[in-house]
């Protein structure tokens, strides 16, 4: 009896791992006046995929509101809307939930830890060659705690609700 169910949980395990790697992959950059990404993104089923994203924000330091980029990370899932072939490749339209954590400048020169809630919407295209180019709008809510005065004060991140507004590009690598 033991014995059947260890193969039965190893055939069980076997079949999840190959159907997961049988799943369109893609990693690569995104980029938006605010930061730099990067970006791997995974199908779960043909009709949404989950994405991956770890990065540098800079948009503080190119407004001079602080000397140091931030940092941070998220996944977001997206479900396929529309989807449609042609010859020279495959269109997307895309929309989901994000989350992401990082550490960070607001506008009021306060470094501290972010917490973002994003709803993304977008468009990919990937060409019959390994490569797909996106561009998508994440609008973001967020929190920001940082310390002022040896005291916690917790403030809504504006910065990552204004550089939101901005589409940011992408370009990936499909695997």
């Amino acid at each position: 009896m033991m014995k059947h169910r260890n193969r039965l949980m190893l055939l069980l395990t076997i079949c999840i791992a190959g159907s997961t790697c049988a799943r369109p992959k893609s990693a690569g950059a995104v980029f938006s006046p605010g930061g730099t990404m990067i970006s791997y993104q995974s199908y779960v089923s043909e009709r949404s995929f989950v994405n991956f994203l770890i990065g540098v924000e800079y948009g503080a330091m190119l407004l001079e509101q602080t000397s140091r980029p931030g940092i941070n990370a998220g996944v977001g899932y997206n479900f396929i809307f529309r989807q449609r072939d042609s010859r020279s490749g495959t269109s997307v339209w895309y929309a989901g939930p994000a989350v992401s954590l990082g550490y960070m400048a607001d506008k009021d020169k306060f470094h501290g830890m972010i917490f973002c809630f994003s709803g993304v919407i977008g468009y990919e295209y990937s060409f019959h060659l390994p490569v797909s180019l996106s561009v998508d709008l994440a609008p973001t809510l967020g929190l920001s705690f940082h310390n002022v005065d040896e005291n916690l004060q917790l403030s809504p991140y504006i910065n990552g609700f204004i550089w939101s507004l901005v589409p940011r590009i992408g370009i990936k690598y499909r695997f």
